[in-house]
């Protein structure tokens, strides 16, 4: 199997405020060009959750909370920003982030560039039984076929899924796409078609992970 490079990565810059207890992530791309695919990492207060998102989805382990966009501003073209459907989460106390990362890199642009992406990916995601994989296209051509294999913990089961066929033997699903996500364009990621599934026990997640025979990170 040919192994394409990872893709160098863009710098997206967040900015954070708050009003009352909702805060607001203005994501801005201060490019040139397109930056399709992003998240933030960010860390709370201890006993601080974070909950409501709106232009996004969110999942919290503990003080980290992990932001993913809706697809319609997954991707930003260059000079713009997310504004007027920025990401919006309730927070249990007014605070500011204690830390926060935008692909990798702090959210202010200090520091070192995000690391490069790999060419393909898959996110894991899940917000109590429903769970679901956002496949990322990061290289300059189309991604024509793949499938996903991950292991869940003992016991759990993954079924009605949408978007997708899954079969489950032991602790190891196999994800297959169906007819219209099986390609996935070059910089682009499956949404808003993403499969999509629910988990026996909330919150589950895999314990291993691989798209295509690569680790779903990208690793």
């Amino acid at each position: 199997m040919c192994t394409l490079p990872a893709q160098a990565a863009s710098r997206l810059i967040a900015t954070f405020s708050l009003s009352g207890n909702t805060g607001t992530f203005v994501v801005n791309n201060p490019g040139t060009t397109a930056v399709s695919g992003w998240s933030i990492v960010f860390e709370l207060p201890s006993g601080v959750t974070a909950s409501n998102p709106q232009n996004a989805t969110i999942r919290q382990n503990g003080t980290k909370v992990t932001l993913t966009p809706a697809f319609y501003i997954n991707t930003l073209q260059g000079g713009k920003s997310t504004e007027p459907y920025s990401p919006k989460v309730t927070l249990s106390s007014a605070v500011q982030p204690t830390s926060c990362l935008i692909n990798g890199a702090n959210c202010d642009g200090t520091g070192g560039d995000p690391p490069a992406k790999p060419p393909v990916s898959a996110t894991y995601d899940v917000n109590g039984t429903s769970a679901k994989f956002i496949v990322a296209n990061n290289s300059t051509t189309a991604l024509n076929g793949w499938s996903i294999v991950f292991d869940l913990p003992a016991g759990v089961t993954a079924s009605n899924a949408q978007n997708g066929s899954l079969t489950q033997s032991g602790r190891t699903v196999t994800l297959t796409p169906v007819h219209y996500n099986t390609t996935v364009n070059a910089g682009a990621t499956t949404e808003p078609y993403s499969p999509s599934f629910t988990v026996s026990s909330a919150n589950a997640e895999p314990t291993r992970c691989r798209i295509n025979d690569v680790n779903c990170d990208g690793t």
